[in-house]
């Protein structure tokens, strides 16, 4: 007996309970399934919340074990998500340069980005982003990272690293980004509103929050979902989501206007095996990043 109590209490340690919604707060949700995991192996609940129709897991790893999970085995492509990939991404610079043409360019080209634009990439790793929008817009380029080899990369390459997480970029940049990019890294947030908040200070009045991340599919199709990786990607945001939290955090909803197919098809009548047909030839890495608004302050 006195075994399973102190197992218990050592789950506990390395574990937090979020009962509540992460984006909007509420009491409403309901468990969607349940996920072992890969790394931890050990169960991990997932639920959704019927107000905002956020996605999240429930009991993530604690914020003090996060160093177990993102070490140099993950950023080398050896840990729980084989596409992040550092030491391999720096000899494919021209992948991601097709990839941002092909994808960004389109998305980002209603703005009417001008030269010489402030820039910041939340999450900017090796720097790939910011290169890509030196090369493209001739921005002047500035980078938030969690990792030690990222943020000394970037650096090395020019680009101005301020912080290591959006939250702790100075004030004296508040009212300063024309354009700040987020990809593929809000489903790693355990408080996404801090985020965005920040974001939102940081913008210029008419600036730009363009992002990239996984939405989340039907509960029928969650527990087979490739990207419900819970040791690392614990939040999961619908356009209804997203649109709920930049609202509440200051920013207003902006639809993406390059999808001729979102003109065309009635998003919200279309299942996801139609939406998988439809939106696969152009958006073959987030089948919903038509419908993911952008943001503008």
């Amino acid at each position: 007996m006195m075994f399973i109590w102190l197992l218990k209490i050592r789950f506990n340690m390395n574990r937090i309970i979020r009962l509540n919604c992460p984006v909007c707060d509420g009491k409403n949700v309901y468990k969607v399934c349940d996920k072992f995991g890969t790394e931890v192996k050990e169960n991990f609940i997932v639920n959704r919340c019927r107000n905002c129709d956020c996605v999240y897991v429930e009991n993530p790893i604690h914020p003090n074990y996060l160093g177990e999970i993102y070490n140099s085995k993950y950023f080398s492509g050896g840990g729980m998500d084989d596409t992040v990939n550092y030491v391999e991404n720096l000899n494919r610079q021209e992948y991601f340069f097709e990839k941002y043409d092909y994808q960004m360019t389109g998305e980002l080209k209603q703005y009417k980005i001008k030269k010489d634009s402030t820039w910041l990439d939340i999450g900017c790793a090796l720097g790939n982003t910011l290169d890509w929008a030196v090369d493209r817009y001739s921005a002047d380029t500035f980078g938030v990272e969690y990792s030690d080899i990222g943020r000394q990369y970037s650096a090395k390459k020019g680009h101005k690293i301020i912080g290591v997480t959006s939250e702790e970029v100075p004030d004296e940049f508040n009212g300063f980004f024309d354009i700040v990019t987020c990809y593929e890294v809000l489903e790693h947030l355990y408080e996404p509103n801090k985020v965005i908040l920040a974001i939102s200070r940081l913008l210029k009045e008419g600036g730009v929050f363009h992002y990239s991340t996984g939405a989340p599919p039907r509960d029928s199709a969650m527990l087979n979902w490739d990207y419900l990786r819970p040791e690392v990607h614990i939040v999961f945001y619908s356009p209804k989501c997203m649109e709920y939290l930049f609202v509440k955090n200051g920013l207003t909803p902006n639809a993406r206007k390059n999808s001729s197919i979102k003109r065309k098809f009635n998003y919200y009548k279309l299942n996801y095996k139609q939406k998988f047909k439809l939106l696969l030839p152009r958006w073959a890495i987030n089948l919903f990043r038509p419908y993911q608004p952008d943001a503008i302050k």
